[in-house]
């Protein structure tokens, strides 16, 4: 038995990275915080017409990085957490 399972496999289009121990990936010269529930995977990352870029896990798409560098996840809002900015009670 293989120790893990194989990486997946992304289209010529897409650039490849492995999540780091801390759920960060290296892009354009700046650690972009991707998530901790895929630390150690490869995701890939493949430019849409915008200039944004799409970051997809096998067949999802997990979120997009914009042209600043600031990482979106692709989610339904949780109840119980804060929008950006908003104080605590």
């Amino acid at each position: 038995m293989p120790d893990r399972e194989q990486d997946p496999w992304y289209d010529a289009n897409h650039q490849a990275r492995r999540v780091r121990g801390n759920g960060e990936i290296k892009w354009k010269g700046k650690f972009v915080f991707i998530g901790q529930a895929l630390v150690n995977e490869l995701v890939g990352i493949a430019e849409l017409d915008t200039g944004d870029h799409v970051v997809r896990f096998c067949d999802l798409d997990v979120g997009l990085i914009d042209r600043r560098g600031l990482f979106t996840r692709f989610a339904p809002p949780r109840e119980g957490l804060r929008e950006p900015g908003e104080q605590t009670a």
